[in-house]
């Protein structure tokens, strides 16, 4: 898998909310209420100290160095496939995931998007739906969770499918709304083929998420 392809993988979380907003959201089907799930005690933790924090498995490392590189090419992909997409209010602060020869994966990233105006976390999760269903004409949607996460309410949102012509994907995604301006985006990613084998670390990973302001 080339660097190209791990970057397509990862660049869905990147789509605005602000589009869907313009477009109008349509109602979705209420998440399955679920109780917090505790961070495995052989997990490492990363802490951006007065930020967040978050646990991953003891095989995956982080990869703090190649997110101004990734964050270029995501924003350079973004402009091509979407161009009225306003993604400079979006920054990936996070990347880590399994290494191998060409990059790594499966991953997991964090992404902080200012919103565009002040939003529920409903209309936010909403908004992102359509928009990802529009850039993904296979979406294939496998659940929804609500979690209270560090004391704020989190969506969790599972799915898989091509993004443009850049690959097949799963993926298991966390939003968090902070004040109604600030929305945080946790994204698991691995190829389909192998979900199953990482499942259960994805729901751990996600689960880990903190918030430490």
């Amino acid at each position: 898998m080339n660097k190209r392809i791990m970057i397509a993988l990862i660049v869905i979380v990147m789509i605005s909310s602000s589009i869907g907003l313009l477009q109008g959201c349509a109602e979705q089907p209420a998440p399955t209420p679920a109780p917090e799930t505790p961070i495995p005690a052989h997990y490492s933790t990363f802490t951006e100290e007065g930020l967040y924090s978050i646990s991953y498995p003891p095989d995956w490392e982080p990869a703090l160095s190649i997110i101004e590189e990734l964050e270029q090419e995501v924003m350079e992909q973004l402009k091509r496939e979407i161009p009225e997409l306003p993604a400079e209010q979006t920054s990936i602060i996070f990347f880590a995931g399994m290494p191998f020869e060409e990059g790594y994966m499966p991953n997991v990233n964090i992404i902080v998007e200012t919103l565009p105006k002040r939003m529920t976390l409903d209309e936010y999760v909403e908004a992102n739906i359509q928009m990802i269903k529009e850039q993904i004409k296979d979406y294939h949607e496998f659940g929804r969770i609500s979690k209270n996460i560090s004391g704020k309410d989190a969506f969790i949102l599972d799915y898989e499918g091509t993004y443009f012509d850049l690959g097949k994907a799963h993926w298991l995604q966390m939003y968090i709304v902070e004040n109604e301006k600030i929305a945080w985006g946790i994204t698991c990613t691995c190829l389909p083929d192998v979900y199953s084998e990482y499942e259960h670390d994805f729901h751990s990973i996600v689960n880990s998420f903190r918030l430490l302001k």
